[in-house]
């Protein structure tokens, strides 16, 4: 096997992974929908009759509940729940948000296959001159190397990034 490296371009990093940008088109929306629906929840009308008969009704089920040792759950632990749920939710929307920035950064993406040796001196023959554009070998830079041995996560790899 020869040791090749290829230079796929300056790309967005979606364009690599876009199985990442098929996920966030569904899971974004659910997430959203479900938190607008928590967000928008408001008590309702006060009717101050269908409100003392439905104080009876309650006061009538609390009794029985009492009677049988269920302890009904307060309404600042309804709130609580719904304020957990509302958390969890913007912490989830917010993980997507930054994910779904990072795909649109910019990166200069190449594609190695060869022997793990050979790898150096291919990266290093290509990058002499610095990224392609940039002209400077002395610009500051951030590298990623995903590399693997084994078969399966060669082809694993392969289905999730483009262009390997």
């Amino acid at each position: 096997m020869t040791d090749t490296l290829t230079n796929l371009g300056e790309i967005e990093l979606a364009a690599v992974i876009p199985g990442a940008v098929a996920a966030l088109a569904i899971a974004l929306p659910d997430l959203q929908a479900r938190l607008d629906a928590l967000l928008a929840f408001s008590p309702g009308a006060i009717d101050l009759h269908a409100n003392l008969a439905l104080a009876e009704k309650i006061i009538i089920d609390i009794k029985a509940a009492i009677a049988l040792n269920i302890v009904p759950p307060s309404i600042s632990a309804q709130i609580a729940i719904v304020l957990g749920l509302v958390a969890a939710l913007k912490a989830q929307l917010a993980a997507i948000a930054a994910f779904k920035a990072l795909l649109t950064a910019r990166a200069f993406v190449y594609a190695y296959s060869g022997t793990t040796a050979g790898y150096g001196p291919k990266i290093t023959a290509e990058l002499a001159a610095g990224f392609p554009g940039t002209g400077n070998a002395l610009d500051q830079a951030t590298i990623l190397t995903i590399g693997a041995t084994a078969q399966a996560s060669v082809t694993a790899m392969a289905g999730v990034f483009v262009g390997i």
